[in-house]
């Protein structure tokens, strides 16, 4: 998806905060309550993210579901990273689809899908552009 077309999709009062110092590198799009963001990088969507219930992955996977229903669903492709910010038991499930394509869901301490992250490398940023 391009930045045009990404602009014309954009609901009405969308929060376009520019989360790179040269807005041309990298945008992050906030749509609604927040429950949805996208990233922009240099140009084309890198990342949509989730941090509300309703949208769901392909399989179904929803912000709200048990890290263990992820682990049931990816099984073996469900690789487990430390959390960023987050002590464990909080954790990071990355499921790569191809080498430049997955998801990221990110995992609290009380074992609870808080947020999931779908595109190429950039589900890696932890603070939108970086």
């Amino acid at each position: 998806m391009t930045h045009a077309q990404l602009e014309s999709m954009a609901a009405p009062g969308a929060l376009k905060a520019g989360g790179n110092d040269d807005p041309a590198v990298c945008e992050v799009y906030q749509f609604g309550s927040g429950g949805a963001v996208i990233l922009e990088e240099r140009g084309r969507v890198g990342r949509i993210s989730l941090y509300e219930p309703g949208l769901t992955t392909v399989e179904g996977i929803t912000v709200g579901d048990q890290a263990a229903t992820v682990l049931e669903v990816y099984g073996d492709a469900a690789q487990r990273e430390s959390a960023a910010y987050a002590d464990p038991p909080a954790h990071d499930l990355y499921v790569w689809r191809s080498s430049e394509a997955g998801l990221r869901f990110e995992i609290d301490q009380a074992g609870i899908v808080s947020a999931i992250h779908g595109g190429n490398q950039t589900i890696r940023y932890i603070e939108g552009c970086q």
